[in-house]
């Protein structure tokens, strides 16, 4: 069987039923074999997949290859390297909801800090427990702290791709740098906490290195995580709109601030 756009369609009933289809040596692939997934951009049987499955109901016209036999998570997927994933029908209300929360949080965070530093180096908030900076120095140190911010991503996206993976890299950006930053932040502001003079090395490797180091590696990683969440060809469609509803609350975000 053909399909209209010339590719071999499969009959997925047939599938679904335990049947082997037939299939010439040169249209066969590991990636769009039943026993590995059957779904892969390189097939021909995805044209005939839903892209938006997200109900039980919606379980029923899956071919076998498609389901993982777990309740919690039902969905079923298998990559070129042959790795089984599974995917639970809801994700958003799943766990998406969970990596959107850092994400909010993590925003704020960095926003809060970022717009008041400027104002704090120079002693606007306490005349009498500060960094004694110059608005240019100060502003020097806030630009080189941004800029770090926004060069660390590269590094967070080897680390989540080619060392620790997605869920490990988040986790070590967000507790041994990310927090330890902010925490070193908020305590050279607390007045003759940690002596009678102002703890400037402190400060500056919280602001410098650590917080901004750990907002890079976590931007970079975490809207992918979310989108991840979701099976990649039975909830494409899904994964659309949560690209569109995460950026769109992002931009709203930043012209509140």
């Amino acid at each position: 069987m053909v399909s209209e756009t010339g590719k071999p369609r499969i009959n997925l009933t047939a599938i679904s039923s335990g049947a082997s289809p037939k299939m010439s040596p040169s249209t066969y692939s590991r990636t769009s074999s039943p026993e590995f997934g059957g779904i892969s951009k390189e097939g021909y049987i995805d044209d005939d997949l839903p892209t938006n499955v997200s109900h039980e109901d919606q379980l029923k016209s899956l071919p076998d290859f498609c389901l993982s036999g777990i309740k919690q998570r039902p969905l079923r997927h298998v990559n070129e390297k042959g790795d089984v994933s599974t995917y639970h029908l809801r994700p958003m209300t799943y766990s998406v909801i969970f990596i959107l929360l850092v994400e909010l949080l993590e925003r704020f965070s960095f926003y809060g800090v970022q717009y008041t530093q400027t104002s704090y180096l120079t002693g606007a908030y306490n005349h009498n427990w500060n960094a004694g900076m110059s608005a240019v120095g100060a502003s020097s140190y806030v630009s080189i702290s941004t800029a770090v911010a926004y060069t660390m991503p590269f590094a967070g996206a080897y680390l989540a791709d080619a060392l620790m993976g997605d869920y490990a890299a988040i986790l070590f950006g967000a507790v041994v740098l990310y927090l330890p930053g902010l925490v070193m932040i908020l305590v050279s502001t607390i007045p003759h906490l940690l002596g009678d003079t102002f703890p400037q090395g402190l400060m500056s490797f919280g602001l410098l290195f650590l917080w901004p180091t750990g907002t890079g590696v976590v931007k970079s990683i975490v809207n992918v995580f979310g989108a991840k969440q979701f099976h990649p060809l039975l909830q494409s469609s899904l994964i659309e709109s949560y690209y569109v509803n995460f950026y769109s609350k992002y931009c709203q975000r930043s012209r509140r601030w």
